[in-house]
């Protein structure tokens, strides 16, 4: 074989003859078909050196079964014996390499099965089958051999450096006269086959004196030079035999001699463009499936790889504001149908911004870095869930990306913020996986610097601060008020503690006539009940400092009522402070009958530091209790009773007199707070309570301002650390919408930022007084007492 070729291995043509040779011996036809595999694996395994030893174990297995192996040889020998039979016979029947015999046999015999062996037991049938039927399947044994010889490598087939022949292998024949002698019969033979395939590798050349071949037409007698162009030109189309009459041409030609004398070999044709071409365009197409393969398998970050869905059927996670975080619940679903277009644009809007800030960063390489909202954006469709505000802090922070952003295109010193959305679920159920999540994209983008918007005092939002401070994660929490829930030096806030609200609400309770008596006379509050969530860190805290504080202003609790409504009896808890005195109650008509059996509510008042959303339950139950019927309350309740005023379910509580401690107040917002609110308004609508949404706008601002003075030497790749450090040396200090905003290593929140006692009223939505105002102002301005009339009481400072 020529060099860079395959190996001739006459594998079919071999096969057939072992078929041709098989001697029958069983006349049922399994039995025939099994007996035909043993002798065509028997002879295929005296031609394979792997099989070799195989046989000479087979040979001498009887003489070792007395040696040490005897007993393991004998009990292995049937699983090697058969397994290579086994797959010898799998490539037989199911192989690729003979199909063309089986459908050969299959014309042939007319048989029906398409088993290659049950086709092949035709042939062994008769002693002497057919030349007619033999030959031609021999020939074509023959032709497919020499195909799989010329099988090369595909690179090969690809280099201009090989040799094109269009005959690879040449056969010369000189026959005789004789119409019946073997020769002939070979070439008869061949002209049928190839005139059925119309493919072959073979040439023959034959010398056939006497009469023509049947199969052949006759060409005018020219000499050899003239007879072999014709033969080229007639080969070219597609002609399979010819008959050249050379007579007496072929006696004596010079020329012909001359040229066979120095062109011993076969010619190859010479290189076309088409054969220069074939190797680019190969190398194009295979790098360009290598490209589309690992671009396909490369990792693809779709818009929701970041959000999973939780046991409540939340879609909670980290999002850029292209992965909705929550279902259409359709057009006739209320409120559910308006929360849910609200929260479809403001992820829109946030994600438009995130575009244009990567844009930037791509077309000019302007400096940016990542801030992640982390607040609850969904909530379950569950009934009685009343009093809550979600989205307003979202809308806030959207509003702060967008003015940062704006200011950022003019002042080359300020950096673009991206912003991400991480909902942690309703109460924070999943906050610690939410937050691990934002640790694992912040070890992935190193832009990623600070997290802000964390609004709610909870034992799982406290194990979400210390996992992203931990990781150096500048967090900075809008509505967080419980005390000391981080001590990290990570940790920051924009509203005041619950130490300094509780002694606000102290008080006012004490000294400002609140409780409305049935005379309409209002009256100060000498006693009151405390109802608060053991659980909730923000309650229990809360209610903590309230008693302290009220206790501190001449006031008594007579009762604190643990209400967890959600927990099954049996797994309520109590108040360690408290030593076992208060009560646990978990339902509302079971509270609200505690809280009329135990006070005379015209003339005591009850501190609510449970969540806003369990109000309505509770006040539902006040209105048909026996023991509350035709009585009013007078409810002071902590900052989350905004959230109930603004939305409107206390509109139906006639009986109810309802305080609640805030941040901002009508009237009361300095510069930035009314830019903000008209901002706000045009933007998202009319809003009863603008205190939480610039809470949460405050908290990006203050990221912001830290951003930027990590910024101030020009650095773009300044690490997150660095951000807290601005925080802690205060050089942080401006003026937000919710108040001034100074921080220190010392002072984690703003110093005594302003806190109002609203009144609601039932006029209309929204519409609240103030009763109370204390804290530091903008420009410098301090509150420090409270009081209407000669009579002034001090604020409470931190």
């Amino acid at each position: 074989m020529p060099t860079g070729t395959g190996s001739l291995r006459f594998r079919s043509l071999t096969l057939c003859r072992d078929i041709l040779e098989a001697t029958p011996t069983a006349t049922e036809p399994r039995e025939r078909r099994a007996k035909l595999l043993d002798h065509l694996y028997g002879q295929h395994s005296l031609r394979q050196r792997w099989a070799r030893p195989f046989a000479q174990l087979d040979a001498a297995q009887g003489t070792a079964s007395a040696g040490a192996i005897g007993p393991v040889l004998q009990m292995l020998w049937p699983i090697l014996r058969f397994v290579p039979q086994w797959w010898f016979g799998q490539r037989l029947t199911h192989g690729r390499r003979l199909r063309w015999l089986t459908k050969r046999l299959q014309t042939t015999y007319g048989t029906p099965s398409p088993d290659f062996l049950t086709n092949a037991l035709q042939l062994t049938a008769d002693k002497h089958p057919d030349p007619a039927v033999v030959e031609p399947i021999l020939m074509s044994a023959l032709l497919h051999d020499l195909e799989a010889a010329l099988r090369r490598p595909w690179l090969r087939q690809l280099s201009v450096r090989r040799r094109r022949r269009r005959w690879p292998f040449v056969v010369l024949l000189r026959c005789t006269t004789d119409p019946a002698s073997p020769l002939r019969s070979l070439l008869n033979t061949y002209a049928d086959v190839v005139r059925e395939d119309r493919t072959s590798p073979l040439l023959v050349v034959a010398a056939v004196p006497g009469e023509r071949p049947a199969f052949a037409r006759d060409l005018p007698a020219l000499d050899l030079a003239t007879a072999a162009q014709t033969l080229t030109e007639d080969r070219r189309s597609r002609t399979r035999a010819c008959v050249l009459d050379l007579g007496s041409a072929a006696a004596d030609d010079p020329v012909a001699r001359h040229w066979l004398l120095n062109n011993s070999k076969v010619p190859f044709r010479p290189n076309r463009l088409l054969d220069y071409a074939s190797p680019a365009l190969s190398l194009l197409c295979v790098s360009s499936l290598v490209v589309a393969g690992l671009l396909y398998l490369a990792p693809r970050h779709e818009a929701c790889d970041d959000t999973w869905t939780n046991k409540a059927g939340e879609r909670v996670g980290v999002t850029d504001g292209t992965c909705l975080l929550a279902d259409d619940p359709g057009p006739d679903a209320g409120d559910q149908s308006d929360d849910y277009k609200a929260l479809k644009e403001v992820e829109g809007a946030i994600a438009r911004q995130n575009a244009q800030v990567l844009e930037k960063y791509r077309s000019r390489h302007l400096v940016y870095r990542t801030v992640v909202f982390f607040s609850p954006v969904t909530k379950p469709r569950l009934p009685g869930r009343e009093g809550e505000v979600f989205l307003q802090q979202l809308q806030g922070v959207a509003l702060a990306q967008q003015e940062a952003n704006s200011g950022a295109a003019y002042n080359e010193n300020q950096v673009r913020l991206r912003l991400l959305i991480a909902n942690p679920g309703d109460r924070y159920a999943d906050a610690e996986g939410v937050a691990r999540k934002i640790v694992e994209l912040a070890e992935a983008d190193r832009s990623l610097v600070a997290v802000v918007g964390v609004s709610q005092s909870r034992k799982e939002t406290q194990a979400a601060i210390g996992v992203l401070t931990r990781d150096q994660l500048t967090v900075v929490a809008s509505e967080i008020t419980a005390d000391n829930i981080s001590r990290s030096q990570y940790f920051y806030q924009v509203a005041p503690p619950n130490d300094r609200l509780a002694a606000a609400a102290a008080s006012f309770a004490r000294h400002e006539p609140s409780v409305l008596t049935a005379t309409g006379k209002r009256v100060k509050a000498g006693r009151a009940v405390v109802i608060e969530d053991p659980g909730d860190v923000y309650s229990q805290n809360l209610a903590e400092d309230f008693r302290h504080h009220f206790a501190a202003e001449g006031g008594k609790v007579v009762a604190t009522f643990s209400y967890q409504p959600r927990l099954d009896p049996t797994l309520q808890i109590q108040d360690p402070r408290l030593g076992n005195q208060d009560r646990t109650i978990s339902t509302a008509d079971d509270l609200a009958r505690g809280v009329c059996q135990t006070i005379d509510t015209e003339k005591d008042l009850v501190f609510y530091s449970q969540r806003a959303y369990d109000l309505p339950a509770f006040l539902d139950a006040v209105e048909k209790s026996t023991e509350c019927r035709g009585r009013r309350i007078t409810l002071l309740s902590g900052d989350d009773g905004g959230g109930f005023v603004a939305s409107r379910a206390r509109l139906q509580y006639k009986f109810v007199q309802f305080y609640y401690l805030a941040f901002n107040a009508p009237g009361e917002q300095n510069g930035v707070g009314e830019q903000f609110s008209a901002e706000f308004r045009s933007r998202f609508g009319p809003t009863p309570d603008d205190g939480l949404p610039m809470l949460a706008f405050d908290s990006f601002l203050v990221a912001k301002e830290a951003i930027d003075e990590a910024y101030r030497d020009r650095n773009p790749d300044f690490e997150r650390s660095v951000v807290h450090v601005s925080l802690a040396h205060g050089e942080i200090d401006f003026t937000g919408a919710s108040g001034p905003l100074v921080f220190d290593r010392e002072q984690r929140a703003p110093k005594d930022k302003p806190v109002f006692v609203l009144e609601a009223t039932r006029q209309q939505a929204g519409l609240s007084l103030v009763r109370l105002k204390c804290g530091r102002f903008a420009n410098g301005k301090a509150v420090l007492f409270w009081g209407s009339g000669p009579t002034q009481h001090t604020c409470p400072t931190d």
